[in-house]
């Protein structure tokens, strides 16, 4: 598995259409160049999320530290 996205299941619908001339077999795609394109901006956006929900995280607990100090 190169990424895992979530979404609904017309969204798979759309997907399984977008790249239905690198389909194989259920699930499993052929990586041609589009579809490899679009797996890179679709984990693009999972990197993007965990960056700021581990920057949160470190603002949240900075945050607690300072309350617990007073």
């Amino acid at each position: 598995m190169l990424v895992y996205v979530k979404g609904s299941q017309e969204y798979e619908r759309e997907i399984h259409r977008k790249f239905q001339s690198s389909k194989t077999t259920g699930e499993w795609f052929k990586p041609d160049k589009r579809l490899l394109v679009h797996i890179e901006k679709e984990r693009s956006k999972f990197f993007e999320i965990v960056q700021k929900l581990s920057t949160d995280y470190e603002n949240l607990k900075s945050r607690i530290e300072n309350l617990e100090k007073k």
